[in-house]
Protein backbone atom coordinates (compact mmCIF):
# COMPACT_ATOMS: atom_id res chain seq x y z
CA UNK A 1 0.00 0.00 0.00
CA UNK A 2 1.11 3.56 -0.69
CA UNK A 3 2.05 6.09 1.93
CA UNK A 4 -0.95 7.47 3.81
CA UNK A 5 -1.24 11.23 3.34
CA UNK A 6 -2.61 13.59 5.94
CA UNK A 7 -5.42 15.87 4.70
CA UNK A 8 -4.53 19.54 4.26
CA UNK A 9 -7.99 20.41 5.59
CA UNK A 10 -9.20 19.35 9.00
CA UNK A 11 -12.65 17.80 9.30
CA UNK A 12 -14.08 21.11 10.52
CA UNK A 13 -12.36 23.06 7.74
CA UNK A 14 -13.70 20.67 5.11
CA UNK A 15 -17.24 21.45 6.21
CA UNK A 16 -16.78 25.22 6.52
CA UNK A 17 -16.72 27.63 3.59
CA UNK A 18 -13.49 29.60 4.02
CA UNK A 19 -13.51 31.11 0.56
CA UNK A 20 -16.82 32.42 -0.77
CA UNK A 21 -18.41 35.49 0.81
CA UNK A 22 -21.18 35.43 3.42
CA UNK A 23 -24.50 36.57 1.96
CA UNK A 24 -24.50 39.71 4.12
CA UNK A 25 -21.05 40.75 2.90
CA UNK A 26 -22.06 40.20 -0.73
CA UNK A 27 -25.10 42.44 -0.24
CA UNK A 28 -22.89 45.16 1.23
CA UNK A 29 -20.63 45.03 -1.82
CA UNK A 30 -23.51 45.11 -4.29
CA UNK A 31 -24.98 48.15 -2.52
CA UNK A 32 -21.69 50.07 -2.26
CA UNK A 33 -20.42 52.81 -4.59
CA UNK A 34 -18.53 51.95 -7.77
CA UNK A 35 -15.07 52.68 -6.39
CA UNK A 36 -15.63 50.37 -3.43
CA UNK A 37 -17.17 47.71 -5.67
CA UNK A 38 -14.09 47.77 -7.88
CA UNK A 39 -11.87 47.35 -4.85
CA UNK A 40 -14.00 44.48 -3.54
CA UNK A 41 -14.00 42.85 -6.98
CA UNK A 42 -10.19 43.01 -7.04
CA UNK A 43 -10.01 41.44 -3.58
CA UNK A 44 -12.39 38.68 -4.71
CA UNK A 45 -10.10 37.94 -7.68
CA UNK A 46 -7.22 37.57 -5.23
CA UNK A 47 -9.32 35.25 -3.10
CA UNK A 48 -10.15 33.14 -6.15
CA UNK A 49 -6.42 32.99 -6.97
CA UNK A 50 -5.75 31.68 -3.47
CA UNK A 51 -8.32 28.92 -3.99
CA UNK A 52 -6.74 28.00 -7.32
CA UNK A 53 -3.31 27.73 -5.70
CA UNK A 54 -4.73 25.73 -2.79
CA UNK A 55 -6.44 23.29 -5.15
CA UNK A 56 -3.14 22.73 -6.96
CA UNK A 57 -1.50 22.01 -3.63
CA UNK A 58 -4.22 19.53 -2.71
CA UNK A 59 -3.79 17.77 -6.05
CA UNK A 60 0.00 17.62 -5.75
CA UNK A 61 -0.14 16.12 -2.26
CA UNK A 62 -3.01 13.78 -3.02
CA UNK A 63 -4.90 15.19 -0.04
CA UNK A 64 -8.61 14.94 0.54
CA UNK A 65 -11.01 17.87 0.51
CA UNK A 66 -10.66 18.83 -3.15
CA UNK A 67 -14.37 18.39 -3.92
CA UNK A 68 -15.42 20.63 -1.03
CA UNK A 69 -12.92 23.35 -1.95
CA UNK A 70 -13.98 23.18 -5.59
CA UNK A 71 -17.57 23.77 -4.50
CA UNK A 72 -16.45 26.84 -2.55
CA UNK A 73 -14.61 28.07 -5.64
CA UNK A 74 -17.76 27.66 -7.70
CA UNK A 75 -19.76 29.73 -5.20
CA UNK A 76 -17.13 32.49 -5.23
CA UNK A 77 -17.13 32.43 -9.03
CA UNK A 78 -20.88 33.04 -9.10
CA UNK A 79 -20.43 35.91 -6.65
CA UNK A 80 -17.73 37.40 -8.89
CA UNK A 81 -20.13 37.27 -11.82
CA UNK A 82 -22.73 39.19 -9.82
CA UNK A 83 -20.30 41.90 -8.75
CA UNK A 84 -18.74 42.00 -12.24
CA UNK A 85 -22.15 42.60 -13.77
CA UNK A 86 -22.51 45.80 -11.72
CA UNK A 87 -19.19 46.92 -13.25
CA UNK A 88 -20.44 46.24 -16.80
CA UNK A 89 -18.41 43.04 -17.08
CA UNK A 90 -19.90 40.01 -18.80
CA UNK A 91 -18.98 36.40 -18.02
CA UNK A 92 -16.17 36.34 -20.60
CA UNK A 93 -14.59 39.49 -19.16
CA UNK A 94 -14.75 38.10 -15.63
CA UNK A 95 -13.03 34.95 -16.89
CA UNK A 96 -10.30 37.07 -18.47
CA UNK A 97 -9.78 38.81 -15.11
CA UNK A 98 -9.43 35.44 -13.39
CA UNK A 99 -6.82 34.36 -15.93
CA UNK A 100 -5.00 37.70 -15.67
CA UNK A 101 -4.64 37.14 -11.96
CA UNK A 102 -2.79 33.90 -12.73
CA UNK A 103 -0.72 35.60 -15.43
CA UNK A 104 -1.08 32.72 -17.89
CA UNK A 105 -3.47 30.11 -19.31
CA UNK A 106 -2.59 27.37 -16.80
CA UNK A 107 -6.28 26.87 -16.00
CA UNK A 108 -6.68 25.56 -19.56
CA UNK A 109 -3.57 23.39 -19.40
CA UNK A 110 -1.57 25.98 -21.38
CA UNK A 111 0.74 27.58 -18.77
CA UNK A 112 3.31 28.57 -21.39
CA UNK A 113 1.06 31.32 -22.77
CA UNK A 114 0.79 34.61 -20.90
CA UNK A 115 -2.21 36.93 -20.88
CA UNK A 116 -2.76 40.69 -20.76
CA UNK A 117 -5.82 42.92 -20.98
CA UNK A 118 -6.36 46.67 -21.12
CA UNK A 119 -6.57 46.65 -17.31
CA UNK A 120 -2.88 45.69 -17.18
CA UNK A 121 -1.66 48.46 -19.45
CA UNK A 122 -1.39 51.88 -17.85
CA UNK A 123 -2.00 54.37 -20.73
CA UNK A 124 1.28 55.65 -22.11
CA UNK A 125 3.30 53.86 -19.41
CA UNK A 126 6.27 52.39 -21.25
CA UNK A 127 9.20 53.54 -19.12
CA UNK A 128 8.35 51.93 -15.80
CA UNK A 129 7.23 48.65 -14.28
CA UNK A 130 3.58 49.26 -15.14
CA UNK A 131 3.96 48.62 -18.85
CA UNK A 132 2.77 45.05 -18.26
CA UNK A 133 0.64 45.77 -15.20
CA UNK A 134 1.15 43.07 -12.58
CA UNK A 135 2.55 40.49 -15.02
CA UNK A 136 5.93 38.93 -14.25
CA UNK A 137 7.99 38.10 -17.35
CA UNK A 138 10.91 35.66 -17.20
CA UNK A 139 13.56 36.62 -19.73
CA UNK A 140 15.43 33.34 -19.36
CA UNK A 141 12.62 30.89 -20.20
CA UNK A 142 10.08 33.33 -21.72
CA UNK A 143 7.61 32.36 -19.01
CA UNK A 144 4.70 34.38 -17.64
CA UNK A 145 3.33 34.47 -14.09
CA UNK A 146 1.77 36.86 -11.59
CA UNK A 147 2.63 37.58 -7.97
CA UNK A 148 1.23 41.11 -7.53
CA UNK A 149 -2.26 41.06 -6.04
CA UNK A 150 -5.13 42.55 -8.03
CA UNK A 151 -6.05 44.81 -5.12
CA UNK A 152 -2.53 46.28 -5.02
CA UNK A 153 -2.44 46.66 -8.81
CA UNK A 154 -5.72 48.57 -8.69
CA UNK A 155 -4.38 50.92 -6.01
CA UNK A 156 -1.16 51.51 -7.94
CA UNK A 157 -3.09 52.18 -11.14
CA UNK A 158 -5.29 54.74 -9.36
CA UNK A 159 -2.18 56.46 -7.99
CA UNK A 160 -0.47 56.35 -11.39
CA UNK A 161 -3.48 57.90 -13.12
CA UNK A 162 -3.56 60.72 -10.57
CA UNK A 163 0.11 61.50 -11.23
CA UNK A 164 -0.08 61.00 -15.01
CA UNK A 165 -3.34 62.49 -16.20
CA UNK A 166 -3.14 61.59 -19.91
CA UNK A 167 -6.10 63.13 -21.72
CA UNK A 168 -8.57 61.07 -23.73
CA UNK A 169 -7.31 62.43 -27.04
CA UNK A 170 -3.79 61.19 -26.30
CA UNK A 171 -5.08 57.76 -25.30
CA UNK A 172 -7.08 57.50 -28.52
CA UNK A 173 -4.06 58.42 -30.64
CA UNK A 174 -1.94 55.88 -28.75
CA UNK A 175 -4.48 53.17 -29.60
CA UNK A 176 -4.49 54.08 -33.29
CA UNK A 177 -0.72 54.42 -33.69
CA UNK A 178 0.39 52.03 -36.42
CA UNK A 179 3.51 49.88 -36.22
CA UNK A 180 5.09 47.20 -38.42
CA UNK A 181 7.65 44.47 -37.73
CA UNK A 182 9.58 42.11 -39.98
CA UNK A 183 8.29 38.54 -39.59
CA UNK A 184 10.19 36.30 -42.05
CA UNK A 185 8.99 34.88 -44.39
CA UNK A 186 5.83 37.02 -44.19
CA UNK A 187 7.64 40.35 -44.57
CA UNK A 188 6.64 43.55 -42.78
CA UNK A 189 3.40 43.01 -40.89
CA UNK A 190 1.35 45.42 -38.73
CA UNK A 191 1.01 45.02 -34.99
CA UNK A 192 -0.69 46.78 -32.08
CA UNK A 193 1.01 47.77 -28.84
CA UNK A 194 -1.92 48.45 -26.55
CA UNK A 195 -5.39 47.00 -25.99
CA UNK A 196 -8.99 48.12 -26.08
CA UNK A 197 -11.30 47.17 -23.23
CA UNK A 198 -12.94 44.25 -25.02
CA UNK A 199 -9.64 42.75 -26.20
CA UNK A 200 -7.12 40.36 -24.67
CA UNK A 201 -3.55 39.53 -25.69
CA UNK A 202 -2.34 35.92 -25.53
CA UNK A 203 1.44 36.16 -25.11
CA UNK A 204 3.84 33.89 -27.01
CA UNK A 205 7.34 35.14 -26.19
CA UNK A 206 9.81 37.64 -24.76
CA UNK A 207 12.92 39.41 -26.06
CA UNK A 208 14.98 42.16 -24.45
CA UNK A 209 17.96 44.48 -24.77
CA UNK A 210 21.14 44.56 -22.73
CA UNK A 211 23.83 47.15 -22.10
CA UNK A 212 27.22 46.70 -23.79
CA UNK A 213 29.68 49.48 -23.01
CA UNK A 214 26.78 51.92 -22.48
CA UNK A 215 25.20 50.90 -25.80
CA UNK A 216 21.88 49.10 -26.21
CA UNK A 217 22.03 45.67 -27.85
CA UNK A 218 19.10 43.27 -28.56
CA UNK A 219 19.16 39.84 -26.94
CA UNK A 220 16.90 37.51 -28.91
CA UNK A 221 16.24 33.98 -27.51
CA UNK A 222 16.92 31.22 -30.04
CA UNK A 223 13.26 30.26 -30.43
CA UNK A 224 11.89 33.81 -30.34
CA UNK A 225 11.69 34.21 -34.16
CA UNK A 226 9.67 30.99 -34.40
CA UNK A 227 7.41 32.13 -31.55
CA UNK A 228 6.89 35.39 -33.44
CA UNK A 229 5.97 33.53 -36.63
CA UNK A 230 3.55 31.32 -34.72
CA UNK A 231 1.95 34.32 -33.02
CA UNK A 232 1.41 35.97 -36.41
CA UNK A 233 0.01 32.75 -37.89
CA UNK A 234 -2.36 32.37 -34.94
CA UNK A 235 -3.48 35.98 -35.38
CA UNK A 236 -4.31 35.26 -39.01
CA UNK A 237 -6.18 32.08 -38.10
CA UNK A 238 -8.20 33.87 -35.41
CA UNK A 239 -8.81 37.05 -37.44
CA UNK A 240 -6.97 38.90 -34.70
CA UNK A 241 -3.91 41.17 -34.59
CA UNK A 242 -0.26 40.64 -33.83
CA UNK A 243 0.62 42.18 -30.45
CA UNK A 244 4.01 43.61 -29.55
CA UNK A 245 4.73 45.86 -26.59
CA UNK A 246 8.08 47.14 -25.36
CA UNK A 247 8.64 48.46 -21.85
CA UNK A 248 11.73 50.01 -20.31
CA UNK A 249 14.51 52.47 -20.97
CA UNK A 250 16.96 52.52 -23.87
CA UNK A 251 19.56 50.17 -22.36
CA UNK A 252 17.16 47.80 -20.65
CA UNK A 253 13.91 47.06 -22.47
CA UNK A 254 11.62 44.05 -22.49
CA UNK A 255 9.34 43.17 -25.40
CA UNK A 256 6.42 40.74 -25.32
CA UNK A 257 4.73 39.34 -28.42
CA UNK A 258 1.38 37.64 -28.88
CA UNK A 259 -1.99 37.71 -30.55
CA UNK A 260 -4.96 39.99 -29.79
CA UNK A 261 -8.46 38.51 -29.83
CA UNK A 262 -11.87 39.53 -28.53
CA UNK A 263 -12.43 38.55 -24.90
CA UNK A 264 -15.49 36.60 -26.02
CA UNK A 265 -13.29 34.64 -28.43
CA UNK A 266 -10.72 33.52 -25.86
CA UNK A 267 -12.64 30.46 -24.68
CA UNK A 268 -13.27 28.17 -26.45
CA UNK A 269 -12.10 29.50 -29.84
CA UNK A 270 -8.53 30.70 -29.15
CA UNK A 271 -7.86 28.22 -26.35
CA UNK A 272 -9.20 25.39 -28.52
CA UNK A 273 -6.94 26.37 -31.42
CA UNK A 274 -3.81 26.49 -29.24
CA UNK A 275 -4.63 23.24 -27.50
CA UNK A 276 -5.55 21.27 -30.62
CA UNK A 277 -3.02 22.70 -33.09
CA UNK A 278 0.25 22.49 -31.16
CA UNK A 279 2.34 21.51 -34.24
CA UNK A 280 1.31 24.84 -35.82
CA UNK A 281 0.98 27.19 -32.86
CA UNK A 282 2.61 25.50 -29.84
CA UNK A 283 5.57 27.22 -28.17
CA UNK A 284 6.92 24.43 -25.99
CA UNK A 285 10.28 22.94 -26.99
CA UNK A 286 8.62 19.74 -28.16
CA UNK A 287 6.19 21.69 -30.36
CA UNK A 288 8.86 23.32 -32.52
CA UNK A 289 11.41 22.06 -35.04
CA UNK A 290 14.90 22.19 -33.51
CA UNK A 291 16.50 22.60 -36.95
CA UNK A 292 14.40 25.72 -37.61
CA UNK A 293 15.42 27.18 -34.25
CA UNK A 294 19.09 26.38 -34.87
CA UNK A 295 18.90 28.14 -38.25
CA UNK A 296 17.21 31.18 -36.70
CA UNK A 297 19.91 31.38 -34.03
CA UNK A 298 22.70 31.37 -36.62
CA UNK A 299 20.89 34.07 -38.59
CA UNK A 300 20.49 36.23 -35.48
CA UNK A 301 24.15 35.97 -34.47
CA UNK A 302 25.27 36.78 -38.02
CA UNK A 303 22.94 39.78 -38.03
CA UNK A 304 24.43 41.11 -34.81
CA UNK A 305 27.94 40.56 -36.17
CA UNK A 306 27.10 42.55 -39.31
CA UNK A 307 25.63 45.40 -37.29
CA UNK A 308 28.73 45.59 -35.10
CA UNK A 309 31.01 45.72 -38.17
CA UNK A 310 32.55 49.13 -39.02
CA UNK A 311 30.54 49.32 -42.25
CA UNK A 312 27.34 48.07 -40.63
CA UNK A 313 24.13 50.09 -40.42
CA UNK A 314 23.53 49.40 -36.76
CA UNK A 315 20.54 50.89 -35.02
CA UNK A 316 22.03 50.40 -31.57
CA UNK A 317 25.76 51.21 -31.74
CA UNK A 318 27.14 54.55 -32.89
CA UNK A 319 29.28 54.40 -36.05
CA UNK A 320 32.33 55.94 -34.37
CA UNK A 321 32.32 53.28 -31.67
CA UNK A 322 31.81 50.47 -34.20
CA UNK A 323 34.89 51.56 -36.12
CA UNK A 324 36.98 51.49 -32.99
CA UNK A 325 35.58 48.59 -30.99
CA UNK A 326 33.16 46.63 -33.19
CA UNK A 327 34.97 43.31 -32.74
CA UNK A 328 35.24 43.85 -28.99
CA UNK A 329 31.52 44.60 -28.76
CA UNK A 330 30.63 41.46 -30.69
CA UNK A 331 32.81 39.27 -28.44
CA UNK A 332 31.20 40.80 -25.36
CA UNK A 333 27.76 40.15 -26.86
CA UNK A 334 28.62 36.46 -27.38
CA UNK A 335 29.95 36.17 -23.81
CA UNK A 336 26.84 37.74 -22.32
CA UNK A 337 24.59 35.62 -24.49
CA UNK A 338 26.31 32.39 -23.44
CA UNK A 339 26.26 33.42 -19.78
CA UNK A 340 22.53 34.15 -19.89
CA UNK A 341 21.17 31.40 -22.16
CA UNK A 342 23.93 28.79 -22.04
CA UNK A 343 26.50 27.61 -24.58
CA UNK A 344 25.20 27.33 -28.13
CA UNK A 345 21.92 29.03 -27.23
Amino acid sequence: MGERREPLLTRNEQGADRWSLPAERLREILNSNEKDRRQSYAEMLDRYHDIFEFLKELETMGASGRIQVDQMRDRLHKQLLRVGETLQKNAAEVQVDLLRREGNLAEYGLPEYGILSAVDIFPGSIYDQHGFGGLDVNRKNQGFSRTLSEAKLLNEKNEWNEDNDADDEYKEEFLKRGRVVDVPPFGMVPYVETLQLNKVAILFGISFTIDIESESCPMIPADYPERLRRAFSAAQELNGSLFMRTVGAYHDTTTVIGVVVDAEQLDPVAVGLLRNQRPRFGIRKEDMDSMVIEHDLKEEIERIKREFAPEGESRFVRRALRRKEGDHFFEEYLEKREKFFGKGK
